[in-house]
């Protein structure tokens, strides 16, 4: 498993190797020697096993982009944990651009190394079939890293050749049309050359494959096609994109590589997610026994995302009490009941959707003082007396768990980036924007509630009811479905953010994208009251059902406009101090 595996071996060298800087001058620029210094087919795989280890850097999808940007700017998670900055910075929405750097730092090291692969073999007198493997992974990873950049930032500086010593330090924005470009260009090759999934030996867990490029492609080609109708760009037809969307999706699903598992709790399991035949592509962690905290090579996710009244789930501290959460990101309740309260998905604890309910932790017990917790919008445990019950205002998401970690930040917990369930969710809303709900829309759409239905193997579900055509009338309609939908199936898993700010918003609320419409019904204190639901035991309720941590979305919410500046990240300031090129008057929008 390649991101499983511990490259500290690579370190020294690898400093060398990478001291040319891709765009960002925080970096010394050494010399390019080290590219020539790579002569064998060894250092070229020892170099891209480095740049995938870029991903579970803490900068990355260990801290910074994988839970502060993903995770933390939508609306279904927030923070207030007074006592890390970052969190409250991301989750209640007053992030800046000196918050910002970590992540594009991170990716453009991605792209120098990519590039300094590719210029390496592309010079070789003679190819083999590792090097063009060597070359199609690298054309990947610079195309993943281009895509997640162009979706936080907008336009961003186009890097494709290794820096030198006569290199144009200071390029500017290219356009979001040119960045997409590069990313189909870049997948496109690679797709062609990356092996099966079923060709992976064990220890290339994590690595590209074809499967995982034209998933990708599927995604991008959804989102170029959304940012098309949604700026106007009369120049550009996304119609043509939608159906590529539809075309990588379908190379997916009859490529017979991946299907829809029953027992949907195994794709979060440590000791199975690496064996689901579901997931496409993931960033790989493990629990490191080398480094600890956020030095670590292990993720963090179950540390965030878990009570600090639950016990024995976040690493093997020692002790009964042990391994406990750290309570730092919470559920906004009004999330949780969108789907509790609608009937589609439950009647009530006991039968609901299994994604509800083995997305999130709603009843467990405090081993620290007998306690048995409950949360919003559960009724009281049966017989169990005021003095030995506890609330929770919210439950939290249960998909990341390792109570076998080596610390509270140093787990195993992978963060899976697609899987096939997204697939057919693509396709679906591929079809819609081109002819709207149509039977095969609805079709690939209810593949995801056929398996819910299926509750693990267990006695069969009847719900979630399929969805039907009757329900949705129009694109419109189906657009809110499939947010809606998604929002469950992915929760905590990095998508929502992405979703809300590339999805058209219906035509009648006069807003441009999901994100503009969602968090103006965020603001209806009439619908969504601005306070935390309380429990009251008189009558054995809480009060209220849509309730919010308002402070998680007040920042959004008070800045209303089509131009709605939080749907772009800012570029980091230390690209706009060093790069003349980036000045203050290329900012995004609103920053």
């Amino acid at each position: 498993m390649i991101m499983k595996k511990y490259i500290n071996h690579l370190l020294i060298s690898l400093a060398i190797v990478f001291a040319a800087s891709s765009c960002s001058l925080d970096e010394k620029l050494y010399d390019t020697l080290p590219v020539d210094a790579l002569g064998t087919d060894k250092d070229l795989v020892d170099l891209l096993e480095g740049t995938y280890g870029e991903f579970n850097d803490p900068a990355a999808f260990k801290l910074w982009g994988g839970i502060m940007m993903m995770m933390l700017c939508a609306d279904d998670f927030t923070s207030t944990n007074t006592g890390t900055a970052e969190f409250t910075n991301f989750g209640q929405k007053t992030y800046s651009s000196v918050d910002t750097h970590q992540f594009w730092d991170s990716m453009y090291r991605v792209i120098r190394q990519a590039n300094i692969i590719e210029s390496k073999i592309n010079g070789l007198p003679e190819q083999t079939d590792l090097s063009y493997r060597i070359l199609a992974e690298a054309q990947f990873l610079r195309g993943f890293a281009y895509y997640y950049l162009v979706r936080f930032f907008g336009g961003v500086p186009l890097r494709l050749d290794v820096v030198a010593y006569d290199s144009d330090f200071y390029l500017p924005r290219a356009s979001v049309a040119e960045i997409y470009t590069q990313i189909f260009k870049d997948l496109e090759a690679a797709e062609k050359v990356l092996p099966l999934q079923s060709a992976l030996t064990a220890n290339e867990n994590g690595r590209a494959t074809k499967g995982a490029a034209q998933a990708i492609l599927a995604n991008a080609s959804l989102t170029f096609g959304n940012y098309i109708d949604n700026e106007k760009l009369t120049v550009l037809t996304s119609s043509t994109y939608y159906q590529d969307a539809i075309d990588w999706c379908d190379a997916v699903i009859l490529s017979g590589e991946y299907s829809l598992i029953t027992k949907y709790e195994d794709l979060f399991d440590v000791e199975k997610q690496n064996n689901t035949g579901e997931i496409i592509f993931s960033i790989q962690f493990a629990s490191d026994p080398n480094k600890s905290a956020q030095a670590a090579a292990g993720s963090e996710f179950a540390l965030r995302f878990l009570p600090e009244n639950m016990f024995n789930v976040t690493g093997n501290t020692g002790g009964t009490n042990g391994g406990k959460g750290g309570n730092t990101i919470l559920v906004q309740p009004f999330f949780y009941y969108e789907y509790f309260g609608d009937a589609d998905y439950s009647k009530g604890e006991g039968d609901m959707d299994y994604r509800l309910e083995k997305s999130f932790f709603t009843r467990w017990l405090n081993t620290n003082n007998g306690k048995q917790i409950f949360s919003f919008p559960l009724k009281r445990p049966t017989g169990v007396v005021a003095a030995n019950r506890a609330t929770k205002p919210q439950p939290y998401l249960a998909k990341y768990v390792d109570p076998n970690g080596k610390d509270s930040r140093n787990h195993g917990n992978d963060l899976i980036i697609t899987r096939m369930s997204e697939i057919y969710m693509i396709k679906a809303e591929a079809i819609n924007e081109l002819h709207g709900p149509t039977a095969e829309a609805l079709a690939a759409f209810n593949e995801l509630r056929i398996r819910a239905r299926k509750a693990g193997g267990e006695t069969p579900r009847v719900l979630p009811v399929d969805l039907d055509a009757s329900k949705v009338p129009d694109k419109d309609a189906f657009r809110l479905a499939v947010l809606k939908e998604k929002g469950l199936e992915f929760v905590g898993e990095g998508i929502r953010w992405f979703d809300l700010v590339r999805m058209p918003a219906p035509a009648a609320s006069g807003k441009q994208t999901m994100f503009d419409y969602r968090f103006s019904e965020l603001a209806n204190e009439t619908k969504f009251p601005r306070k935390i639901p309380t429990y009251n035991e008189n009558n054995d309720r809480w009060n209220p059902n849509y309730g919010s941590i308002w402070v998680g979305l007040k920042n959004i919410c008070e800045f209303q406009g089509e131009r709605n500046k939080f749907r772009l990240f800012p570029i980091p300031k230390t690209e706009i101090d060093n790069n003349p090129n980036l000045t203050f008057q290329n900012q995004n929008p609103g920053w």
